[in-house]
């Protein structure tokens, strides 16, 4: 993973490095002190991950994640700032999360499992339709896949896909961990997008018709939705 630090002192980028690393997040991180310099760069290295101080010396933090958005940069921004006024600000922008300086440290191993599970979610699962056309999906925006007629259908809000000689299991193995969920044999959910579950009637966003939860996975099922939070 490519990572970026966008910051003025030259002690931020080291402690930033420092307690990461100290927390296993394995990343080649390159540090930045400007925003010309960073906006010099990414024209020709993409980053997955930036962190922004408040203070950079030519722009403010807030300037470079608007700038990131109009370029259409689909970096997660991580603001490192006391400053409460900038979350208003950054709505809309590639902003995820919001650290105090000062605490830092303290929220690394929760900041981690943040931004990992972001980009599971943008991960892209690659599929084979009957028609011989090969589609690339973030896995974000699977609803749900089923079987029908021994074929595996793939939803999304708008359309279904109907896969060429792929079992359930090798798409589910393409999806990010702990971000779907068998609710029977022949059915898997995206978990993000359940809406609410009545007994074993699992609503999803957007699907008026419920699905049905198979006994034996109820349980499983709804501790998998705590265990996200």
């Amino acid at each position: 993973m490519n990572v970026a630090i966008v910051a003025g002192r030259p002690a931020f980028h080291r402690y930033l490095q420092s307690e990461l690393q100290q927390h296993r997040f394995r990343a080649d991180f390159c540090s930045f002190y400007t925003a010309e310099m960073f906006f010099r760069i990414i024209k020709y290295r993409k980053f997955e991950l930036v962190f922004l101080d408040e203070d950079i010396p030519d722009q403010d933090g807030l300037a470079v994640s608007e700038k990131l958005r109009e370029r259409n940069e689909d970096s997660l921004v991580i603001f490192v700032t006391d400053r409460t006024d900038i979350i208003q600000k950054a709505f809309g922008t590639n902003v995820v999360a919001f650290i105090p300086r000062r605490q830092f440290g303290v929220q690394v191993p929760d900041l981690i499992k943040r931004i990992r599970a972001e980009l599971g979610r943008r991960r892209t699962v690659v599929l084979q339709t009957v028609r011989s056309r090969t589609i690339r999906l973030s896995a974000s925006e699977i609803l749900y896949a089923d079987l029908y007629d021994r074929h595996v259908i793939v939803h999304t809000a708008g359309c279904a896909y109907e896969l060429k000689r792929t079992s359930m299991r090798e798409v589910f193995e393409q999806l990010p961990e702990n971000s779907f969920a068998y609710i029977s044999r022949s059915c898997f959910v995206n978990l993000a997008r359940i809406r609410t579950i009545r007994s074993r009637k699992l609503y999803l966003d957007g699907i008026r018709d419920p699905f049905m939860i198979s006994r034996g996975r109820c349980s499983g099922l709804k501790k998998q939705l705590l265990c996200r939070g």
